[in-house]
C-alpha cells in the first residue's frame, strides 16, 4: 500500500525535497517515495531491517542510506518531512512521547510529518492467546487505537499544527498485476470501509 499512500498525499507533500522515513521496515516507503523524486533516508532501530533496505536501494537516485536510529540522531541530520508509517499503533505512552521528541530533533524549521495507523482499530477482535505463556495478546503487537480526533488531539498537544487527517481504504497495489491492483483501487474506492487513517501536520518553526 506504500505507493497508494504517496498518491493520497501528493497534494500535501508535493514540495518535499528531503525526507526521513522513521521505521522503515522492510523498506517499502522508502522504495515509494523514492518514484516521485524525493530524496529520503531511511532508518529503524532494527540493524537487520537497516542492512536489508541498504541491500535493496543501493544506488537508487535520491536514496540517502539507511541508517540506524543513533547514527541519524548523532549525525544530527535534518529533513523536510519525515514519515512515520503504521508506527504509532505499536507505541506505548513513554515510547510514543520519545518517538515526538525525536522527531523535533530530525525535523528542519516548519517540517511536515506525516503519521499513518489503523483507523478506529477494536483491538480486542485481533487478539489471539498463546498457551505456553497462557497471556493474550495482539497478533500484529499493536496496543492503542486511534481515531481521527483523537489522533489530532494528541498531535495538537504536542504544539504541531493539524493540515490535514484523511480516514480513507488505501488499497493494496501488487507490482506485476496491473489487473489484480486495478481491482483493489475500485473495491478500495467503492467500499464504504475506511480502515486506514493518515495525519498530515506541521513542526512549529
Amino acid at each position: 500500500r506504500a505507493g497508494s499512500i504517496v498518491k493520497r498525499l501528493t497534494r500535501h507533500i508535493g514540495g518535499v525535497e528531503r525526507a526521513l522515513d522513521l521505521g522503515c521496515g522492510p523498506g517499502y516507503f522508502t522504495e515509494a517515495l523514492l518514484d516521485p523524486g524525493i530524496s529520503v533516508a531511511a532508518t529503524d532501530h532494527s540493524p537487520e531491517s537497516v542492512a536489508f533496505v541498504q541491500s535493496q536501494l543501493e544506488g537508487r537516485p535520491g536514496f540517502l542510506g539507511a541508517f540506524v536510529v543513533s547514527d541519524v540522531e548523532a549525525n544530527g541530520g535534518k529533513f523536510d518531512a519525515i514519515f512515520i508509517i503504521e508506527v504509532i499503533e505499536h507505541l506505548t505512552d513513554p515510547a510514543l512521547s520519545e518517538l515526538f521528541e525525536r522527531v523535533r530533533k530530525f525535523a528542519a524549521p516548519g517540517a511536515l510529518v506525516v503519521m499513518t495507523t489503523p483507523n478506529c482499530e477494536q483491538l480486542e477482535k485481533k487478539m489471539i492467546f498463546c498457551p505456553a505463556c497462557n497471556h493474550a495478546f495482539h497478533r500484529w503487537g499493536h496496543v492503542r487505537s486511534w481515531t481521527d480526533e483523537s489522533l489530532g488531539e494528541y498531535v495538537r498537544s504536542q504544539g504541531w499544527e493539524v493540515i490535514a487527517t484523511l480516514a480513507t481504504n488505501f488499497p493494496k497495489i501488487i507490482p506485476g498485476r496491473p489487473w489484480k491492483s486495478l481491482l483493489n483501487r475500485v473495491e478500495a474506492k467503492l467500499s464504504p470501509r475506511k480502515p486506514h487513517l493518515a495525519i498530515v501536520c506541521r513542526v512549529p518553526i
